[in-house]
């Protein structure tokens, strides 16, 4: 079975090549496609140099458009798709290794969708209102399709919910052949969110994993605010749109 990494990249030159050879040291990746999001920085130098493919845009489009121009890239230059793609943060450094667990319930036919659930870090995010409003989409995707969403690894058969942890979440896994259901994804911050809503409505199998990545965090100051306005508003667009 194969994997190809898929990271959208803007603006982290000082961070790339260190993920990139930490996504290298998991056994199941294959190749590791990188998307530079029309950086202004040495990004897309970077990331070559550290062996990545590298696919380069000519201006910033956001998230969910880079990833969208990624996998259109992948399919387009690929005879057949990997089995699996993996998609990362650029951002996570050498915690990129520990992104394995997300790869199994895949490889054993348990899931079609597998969502990391990152570790909580003291002192970070904001109050939560980004987070309320995609899980409440999310969770009433999941009512109306009768679908759950799994929390692995599971002890009993009791362990689903409508309400995912992690609705924000980047680090995620994806059954490549499933992919037509979900593209084109949706602009900006709003990939996540939209991504989980059309897997759940589409019957696919989603699971959650907690994963000890770690990437920047956003502190409760101005920058940090302005950055969860941004998330807030590409949320709604994409649960409206959904």
């Amino acid at each position: 079975m194969s994997t190809v990494a898929v990271i959208a990249a803007y603006n982290e030159q000082q961070r790339i090549a260190t993920t990139i050879n930490a996504i290298a040291k998991i056994n199941d990746i294959d190749s590791i496609l990188v998307v530079d999001d029309g950086s202004k920085d040495e990004t897309a130098r970077e990331a070559s140099a550290a062996g990545a493919r590298v696919e380069r845009l000519r201006r910033n489009m956001g998230k969910g458009a880079a990833l969208t121009c990624a996998i259109t890239s992948l399919i387009d230059s690929e005879k057949s798709l990997p089995d699996f793609i993996l998609l990362l943060d650029a951002d996570l450094g050498t915690s990129a290794t520990q992104a394995a667990p997300l790869l199994w319930p895949l490889q054993n036919d348990i899931s079609d969708l597998v969502i990391g659930v990152l570790p909580k870090i003291a002192g970070s995010g904001g109050f939560g209102m980004v987070r309320s409003l995609a899980s409440d989409a999310i969770a009433q995707t999941a009512k109306l399709s009768g679908n759950h969403i799994y929390t692995l690894p599971a002890n009993d058969s009791n362990n689903t919910s409508f309400r995912p942890l992690a609705p924000l979440s980047g680090q995620r896994a994806i059954r490549a052949a499933l992919l037509p259901v979900l593209l084109p994804f949706a602009k900006g911050f709003g990939v996540e969110v939209s991504m989980t809503m059309r897997a759940l409505a589409a019957g696919m199998r989603v699971s959650e994993i907690p994963v000890e990545l770690y990437h920047r965090t956003t502190g409760r100051n101005l920058r940090g605010f302005m950055h969860r306005g941004r998330q807030y508003l590409d949320v709604a667009l994409a649960i409206r749109k959904a």
